[in-house]
């Protein structure tokens, strides 16, 4: 049983007119596209955490917070941060597609 009724599509593949060995083709092509991106974006996951656990220093991107009186200034590891939120966002709404056209 789903909890959800619609199963989401991961991917797009749009075949018209073509044999079958030229949709296999592309679906081999759609696979390897999608598990270089994958990994591509794992690597960039990786290296900020790299960034973050080094605790590398980025003065350029320092957050200051102030609530009256009081301010709060954090120059931390914020870029090893940004690009582990970025890469994993964008390995999460990813979605390969491939248009073959005769």
């Amino acid at each position: 049983m789903r909890i959800f009724k619609k199963k989401k599509k991961k991917s797009v593949f749009i075949s018209e007119g073509q044999p079958p060995e030229v949709n296999e083709l592309g679906i081999k092509s759609e696979y390897n596209n999608n598990l270089f991106t994958k990994i591509i974006l794992l690597v960039f996951a990786l290296l900020g955490f790299t960034l973050c656990v080094l605790d590398i220093r980025d003065d350029g991107m320092l957050l200051k917070l102030s609530f009256g009186e009081t301010e709060f200034n954090y120059a931390g590891s914020l870029i090893g941060v940004v690009v582990m939120i970025i890469s994993m966002i964008v390995m999460l709404f990813h979605k390969p597609g491939v248009h073959l056209k005769k």
